[in-house]
């Protein structure tokens, strides 16, 4: 992932910022996703088909998320 991204509003500097999903018992996890036609596994969870990153613009504020697929 490149680290020169510029804000598309106002061509500021995008920053990598810290994606936070809470489970139980307040523990932190990275956010995943999975494809939206994807089935639940008898477990109940989804497979998984990578992380979430999320950058924010250092000017304005904007964030902008990127699904980044897992090897």
């Amino acid at each position: 992932m490149s680290d020169d991204r510029k804000c598309s509003d106002c061509d500021g500097e995008l920053r990598e910022v810290r994606m936070i999903d809470t489970g139980h018992g307040d523990v932190h996890h990275p956010m995943k996703y999975a494809a939206a036609d994807a089935k639940q596994r008898w477990t109940g969870y989804y497979p998984v088909e990578g992380i979430v990153k999320g950058f924010m613009c250092q000017e304005c504020g904007l964030i902008r998320i990127y699904g980044i697929p897992t090897e």
